[in-house]
């Protein structure tokens, strides 16, 4: 239902599954999308929190959680979310995009650009090629030139 679009239906779903097994950290972590999907960037914070909490090594919940900050505009602690992703997995391409474009906001290039790097290279290795294409065209967004000078 998330993937349709169906978000409050899915979080329905997602709170019957939590009812039936509360220590079930996915449930928390896609209840947690859905209600990004619904623009509740702090509800689902709070959720990718209980997730955490639940478990601790579970590196998309920081993925996520930092997504939903970047939301709010935190982008800092977003950086710190995937930075903890990253120690956690250091394998996961959608830490390092995610971190890329979180540089970008605080105006940090030549971080978001090393980041835009690794984040393709390991999405090419993973045979995730959307995910590379996404990374390639942040770089060759960062590359162009800027059309105020």
């Amino acid at each position: 239902k998330n993937s349709l679009g169906q978000h409050v239906d899915a979080i329905t779903d997602y709170n019957e599954a939590i009812r039936l097994k509360p220590d079930f950290a996915i449930a928390y972590i896609n209840r947690g999308v859905a209600k990004r999907g619904l623009g509740q960037h702090q509800d689902a914070i709070n959720d990718y929190d209980q997730a955490i909490r639940l478990k601790p090594d579970l590196a998309i919940a920081y993925i996520n959680r930092g997504v939903a900050k970047r939301g709010l505009g935190q982008y800092e602690k977003a950086i710190n979310d995937y930075n903890e992703a990253i120690i956690l997995k250091p394998d996961l391409a959608e830490a390092y995009l995610n971190r890329g474009l979180a540089y970008l906001a605080v105006n940090q290039p030549e971080e978001a650009r090393r980041d835009f790097k690794k984040a393709r290279a390991l999405a090419q290795q993973a045979g995730k090629e959307d995910l590379a294409a996404l990374a390639d065209q942040n770089l060759r967004n960062l590359d162009a030139p800027d059309e105020d000078e």
